[in-house]
């Protein structure tokens, strides 16, 4: 029971109704004063196998937020493992960010809380979380991705970045008869670890990009290329494209969110504030490819590391365009979004393992 601030009265909330609305099989507060930690783990599901998920580290608004930003990753991530054909589930650690946070000591604490899970969550990077992060993390528990050589996270940028190159080529070979991106026009929202090197792709095989980035530092590289026009960052949504391809956070495309693209195809996770635009889209005749689709390649490196089938990521990476394919035509026939079409192929492969 909690109390409404506005009228003072008693209004009932219960942790189980999310839960049970998602079908989430477990939710785990962390919480260490000395740490300054607040931390959520939430395990969608382990149908498939060990849930999988990074660690989000944001300096979320409320408790709340954080709590529906957790269920709304690790549901996505279950589909997205359940499509990828991979043996892993869906999770994801969330970390509320704030200046009195120590850092090292609070990833060191969530590490005790992961590997107190016994192997059903395995973790990685995310937004917020570098390898740094990730080390204070291994200090505790073994059930996260190791370092590559060096690299970290980059490896799991480099897989995912693949994945949405895949998916870019399969969906041109849909809407256009051929996979080539000489002479399109593409507009990359975000040059982090995986826009970066999806727009490198896009401009060496010859295509016309328009790019945004709120890091300045990240755009030194572009201002010289031909080909390229830079955006600020609120105006890049409205580029005039063939593929819209969002690279950042999500939560950016709303009914009123004015596109000039035939498809959007990116990495960022749940760019859809909700669902339901999906379907709104799709009567536009714009094509959304299911974010849960194209960024999968990050979590079958990771997966594959884990749980050993590392040598066969690459051909598991190369499959989502294959995959993407088959849920375009199977969209094309039903005559609805892709989105709704893989959400539905998700959710009946992990209803089938009940």
């Amino acid at each position: 029971m909690t109390v409404n601030q506005r009228t003072r009265k008693p209004t009932r909330f219960s942790i189980f109704e999310p839960m049970q609305t998602g079908d989430f099989e477990e939710i785990i507060f962390v919480q260490n004063s000395h740490a300054g930690l607040k931390a959520i783990i939430g395990i969608h599901s382990t149908r498939l196998g060990p849930a999988h998920g990074g660690i989000r580290r944001i300096a979320y608004r409320s408790e709340a937020e954080a709590l529906a930003d957790v269920l709304r990753l690790a549901h996505a991530m279950s589909r997205k493992t359940a499509l990828a054909g991979i043996p892993a589930g869906g999770g994801k650690a969330v970390i509320i960010d704030h200046p009195g946070l120590r850092r090292r000591a609070a990833y060191e604490v969530l590490g005790r809380a992961i590997e107190g899970l016994g192997g059903r969550f395995y973790t990685g990077p995310d937004v917020g979380t570098t390898e740094t992060d990730l080390a204070a993390v291994r200090r505790h528990t073994s059930f996260v991705v190791e370092p590559q050589t060096g690299a970290g996270p980059g490896d799991i940028a480099e897989a995912t970045a693949r994945g949405v190159i895949v998916s870019i080529k399969a969906t041109l070979s849909f809407l256009y008869g051929s996979s080539s991106p000489a002479g399109r026009r593409f507009a990359v929202q975000g040059l982090g670890a995986i826009g970066a090197r999806v727009a490198r792709w896009l401009w060496v095989s010859g295509a016309e990009l328009t790019v945004s980035e709120i890091n300045p530092a990240k755009l030194r590289e572009w201002r010289a290329r031909s080909r390229v026009k830079i955006l600020s960052p609120d105006r890049i949504l409205a580029a005039p494209c063939d593929v819209f391809s969002p690279c950042a956070l999500g939560g950016i495309i709303s009914s009123q969110t004015r596109l000039r693209c035939r498809a959007i195809v990116g990495a960022a996770n749940n760019p859809l504030v909700k669902d339901a635009i999906a379907a709104s889209l799709h009567r536009r005749g714009i094509l959304l490819a299911p974010d849960f689709v194209v960024n999968a390649g990050g979590v079958i490196e990771g997966a594959g590391r884990h749980l050993g089938f590392a040598r066969k990521t690459g051909h598991a990476i190369e499959q989502i365009g294959e995959t993407l394919m088959s849920i375009y035509r199977r969209a094309r026939r039903l005559n609805k979004s892709p989105y709704e079409v893989a959400l539905m192929m998700a959710d009946a492969r992990l209803r089938s393992r009940r």
